[in-house]
Order: structure tokens, then sequence, then C-alpha cells
């Protein structure tokens, strides 16, 4: 199948062309670091890879994106387009956790992903060897953070910055989600037998409260059908 992913959270704005065969395979992906503008700047991004892949819209089969925890414009970003994709194109999509991709990007498990929100926050979440969740994601303090870490072997994610010299050492690894990792780890899912949802019914996921609304995507359906 073909697999158009996409990331909003991660230090740059990426997408990823990829086939979900065994293995799976990236066919395109690319990269932009953007500070500002990041939904004027994401479509066309989505339709470089597109090309660089040789695919057209009605080829893809499934999408899948980052939905949080993180940076609330981020997040909204991200889950707007995959909403109007999935709207203007009829196809399912996959919701991938931010921490889910930090953990693919860190492999193999068994590790802890941690997310900085800010606001001396962090988002923390157990994977075991397989990269399978051993807990939902929760809501922590540094320090909080600190002596979860402590009973793994590795832990990754920018959230490590926040936990201070706790003599981590070799166990600290640099991992950011990205449109590869979101797809490989949408790609995990489906080989484990879960299947994707309407992709108009993807939800942004947050760990403390939004401070603003989502939009339906109605600005990015418009964008697609005057292209």
């Amino acid at each position: 199948m073909r697999l158009l992913a996409f990331d909003t959270l991660g230090p740059a704005l990426s997408a990823a062309a990829v086939d979900t065969g065994a293995p799976a395979t990236p066919v395109a992906e690319r990269a932009e670091a953007v500070q500002r503008g990041q939904a004027e700047r994401i479509l066309p991004l989505v339709e470089a890879v597109l090309a660089d892949a040789g695919w057209s819209w009605p080829q893809l089969d499934l999408l899948a994106v980052t939905v949080g925890p993180g940076g609330f414009t981020a997040i909204r970003t991200g889950v707007a387009l995959a909403r109007a994709l999935a709207l203007a194109l009829d196809r399912p999509g996959l919701a991938v956790g931010t921490l889910e991709a930090i953990a693919e990007a860190a492999a193999p498990g068994p590790l802890l992903a941690l997310k900085d929100l800010r606001r001396g926050q962090l988002a923390a979440q157990p994977f075991d060897a397989a990269l399978l969740p051993a807990a939902e994601p929760r809501l922590v303090s540094p320090e909080d953070a600190t002596a979860l870490a402590a009973a793994f072997p590795k832990v990754a994610g920018d959230g490590v910055a926040l936990l201070g010299p706790v003599g981590l050492g070799h166990r600290a690894v640099e991992a950011a989600p990205s449109a590869r990792y979101v797809a490989l780890a949408a790609c995990r899912r489906w080989a484990r037998g879960e299947g994707p949802a309407a992709g108009t019914m993807l939800r942004p996921f947050y760990l403390r409260p939004p401070d603003a609304a989502l939009a339906a995507g109605r600005p990015l359906v418009a964008a697609l059908a005057a292209r």
C-alpha cells in the first residue's frame, strides 16, 4: 500500500511517501525547517514528496500523522491537514503519538520517551522491547521524569535535556519525531493488526487543555480544491 505520512511536531516539518510492504520502504521524503507559517508550508512540502515519489493523490491508500502531545499550533496544523486530505480523497488514517514516533526513532526498546512541553512539564511514555507502549502517556515534572528514567536502559527525546545531571550517560539518545518514523510506527501498528480509522475522525491528543479550538481543516480543503 502507498502511505503518506507527515509530521508537524518535530524540529522540522517533514513528509514521507512509504511503501508499506515488508519491510516498509521510504520511497521519498523531505524535511523543511520552518519557524513560522507551518500551515502555509506543509501542503507544498507534501506535494513535493508525492512528486518525488511519482505518486498522484488518487494513488494514496493510507494517511498517517503525528497527533500529539506537543505544541498546540503544530498539532492543529497536522491534524487539520490529515482531515482535509481524508475528506478530499476519502482515505483512512492512522494517528501516531509524538512519543511513539520518538520511540521509533530511538529503536530498539525498551526505553522511556520524553517530550518537552514547556512550562516545566514533560510528556513521558515507556515502551517495551518490541516498542509496544507499556503505559499511557503522562504529564510529568522533570523530577518525576528523572525518577522514571532510572528504571530504563535508554531514555530518548528532547525532554532528556530537562532531566539535568542525572547520570544518564550513554542511556540518553537523541531522537525526534519525523515523517519517516511516523510512517514506520504506522506500519508497525498495521503489522500488529491495528486497522486505520476514517481519516476525518482523526483527533489531536493533548495532555493539558488546549488554548484554542481546532478548525476542521476547511482552509486546507479549500486549498486542495483549488489545486
